[in-house]
C-alpha cells in the first residue's frame, strides 16, 4: 500500500529509515592496558623451561646484622643474641643504639648463646643494650700468631615456582563468519575483533596470575606462586602493611626495599597508588629534599611511568588498572628491575595463536590462544610489598 506524504521530506517523514546510513564510530574498549607485572617479567628475561617445574637457587654471604635476644646491663659480659651462628670469636660487634664495641672471645666459633665478650672496646663506652637491639658484625680482628678458626660458609637455598597453563577461545557460527567475510559486519570482519578481546583477555588473566596467584595443584592441574605469595612467604622483612603510606613511611621503606637490589626498583600501583604518591606533594614540609615529577617522555618497556627521588634511589612508578577494587588497589609491588635480580617469565610454550580448533563436523569456527609458563621471581629480598596502602596521611 502506497503512503502519501503531504509534507516536505525529512528524516522522519517521506523515508524509510531503512534507507538511512548509520553513522559507525569506532569500537572503544576497556581494560586493554593492563599486564604491568607480566610484561615487566617479559622484558628483564625470557627464556624456555625445560620442565614443569622451574627451579633456582639464591646465596646470601655471611650475615653481618643480628638482634639481642635478652637486655644486658652496661657490665654484662655475656650477651644473649639471636642467631649465634651468624658470629665467630675475634669478631668486633658494633651495638648501633649505642655506639659502643665489644669483641668476642667465646665460645668457640660461637656456636651456642649467650657469646662471651669484652664491652667497651677501643674508646666507646659499655651501656646497657635492650632486648631486640641491632647488632652489626665488623668482621674478624685476630691477635698475632693466631691459628685460623673453622672456615664458614652460607648454603643454598632453594625456590621452586611451576607452570600453569592459560587457553583462551573464541568461537563463531559458520554464517556470522561468511557475513563478515562479505563486508556485512561493522569494523570488519567479527573474528578479528573478537581476536582482539580474546588477546587482551588472556595477558590480563596471565598478569592478575603473576600478582595473586599461589603455588598449587590437583593431578596435572597447576597454579603458579605469584609475586603477593612469593615475597610475603619468603622474604626478610619486605612486606609492610601501614595503611597511611606517607612520604615518611614510604621513605623509610625505602631503606630495606633498596637494600640489595642495586636501586633499580619499579613499583606497579593502583590508581589510588599514584593518587596517594602525588598528593605528597602538596606537603612540602613532609616531603623535605625528595623530588617528585612526571615525564611525559618516560617510559619503561614501552609503559608511561613517574619518577620519585629518595634518599636511597630513584623509585619508578607504573599504574596498573589491574590493581583495582577495595581489595586490590591497596598493593604497590615492588619489582627489582635490575636485568640480573629481576623476574624472568619462562615458557613451556610461548604465547601463539592456534586456528581451526572446531571438530571436522562442525559449521562454525574455532580458535584459542594458548600460554604455559611461569615467573622466575629470583631472591625475595630483591622485591617489596605494601600491602595495604589506604591513604596519604
Amino acid at each position: 500500500m502506497t503512503t502519501v506524504v503531504k509534507v516536505a521530506r525529512s528524516t522522519n517523514a517521506g523515508i524509510n529509515s531503512s534507507r538511512l546510513k548509520i553513522d559507525m564510530g569506532d569500537l572503544y574498549k576497556l581494560e586493554d592496558n593492563q599486564g604491568a607485572l607480566f610484561v615487566t617479567a617479559s622484558q628483564l628475561g625470557k627464556r624456555p623451561a625445560q620442565q614443569y617445574q622451574v627451579k633456582w637457587m639464591t646465596k646470601e654471604l655471611r650475615p653481618k646484622f643480628d638482634t639481642t635476644a635478652a637486655n644486658a646491663t652496661n657490665v654484662a659480659t655475656t650477651i644473649q643474641v639471636t642467631d649465634p651462628s651468624y658470629f665467630q670469636v675475634n669478631d668486633l660487634v658494633l651495638v648501633p643504639s649505642t655506639g659502643e664495641l665489644f669483641m668476642v672471645t667465646g665460645p668457640a666459633n660461637a656456636a651456642t648463646s649467650p657469646l662471651t665478650v669484652i664491652r667497651g672496646w677501643g674508646s666507646t663506652a659499655a651501656a646497657a643494650i635492650g632486648n631486640g637491639a641491632d647488632l652489626e658484625i665488623l668482621g674478624a680482628h685476630y691477635p698475632e700468631n693466631a691459628t685460623l678458626q673453622a672456615a664458614r660458609s652460607t648454603t643454598e637455598v632453594l625456590f621452586v615456582n611451576q607452570t600453569a597453563l592459560w587457553r583462551t577461545n573464541l568461537e563463531e557460527s559458520g554464517t556470522l563468519q561468511a557475513i563478515g567475510d562479505q563486508g556485512g559486519t561493522y569494523f570488519g570482519p567479527d573474528i578479528d575483533t573478537e581476536r582482539e578481546d580474546m588477546l587482551l583477555v588472556h595477558k590480563r588473566d596471565i598478569n592478575l596470575a603473576c600478582i595473586e596467584s599461589q603455588l598449587g595443584g590437583v593431578g596435572n592441574q597447576r597454579s603458579i606462586s605469584g609475586f603477593k605469595e612469593f615475597v610475603t612467604v619468603n622474604g626478610t622483612n619486605r612486606v609492610n602493611n601501614t595503611s597511611a603510606v606517607t612520604w615518611s613511611v614510604f621513605s623509610n621503606a625505602m631503606r630495606t626495599a633498596f637494600r640489595f637490589n642495586n636501586g633499580k626498583l619499579l613499583f606497579i600501583v593502583s590508581t589510588l597508588g599514584a593518587q596517594i604518591i602525588s598528593e605528597w606533594v602538596t606537603n612540602t614540609s613532609a616531603l623535605g629534599n625528595a623530588t617528585i615529577y612526571m615525564d611525559p617522555g618516560a617510559k619503561m618497556f614501552g609503559l608511561q611511568i613517574m619518577e620519585v627521588v629518595t634518599p636511597h634511589g630513584m623509585v619508578r612508578i607504573l599504574v596498573d588498572n589491574a590493581l583495582e577494587g577495595t581489595y586490590g588497589s591497596r598493593f604497590w609491588l615492588g619489582v627489582c628491575v635490575d636485568k640480573k635480580g629481576g623476574p624472568k617469565w619462562r615458557y613451556l610454550r610461548d604465547t601463539r595463536i592456534l586456528k581451526n580448533r572446531q571438530t571436522p563436523d562442525q559449521d562454525g569456527y574455532k580458535e584459542e590462544v594458548l600460554t604455559e609458563g611461569t615467573i622466575e621471581w629470583t631472591n625475595p629480598n630483591y622485591h617489596y610489598l605494601f600491602s595495604n596502602a589506604q591513604t596519604s596521611s
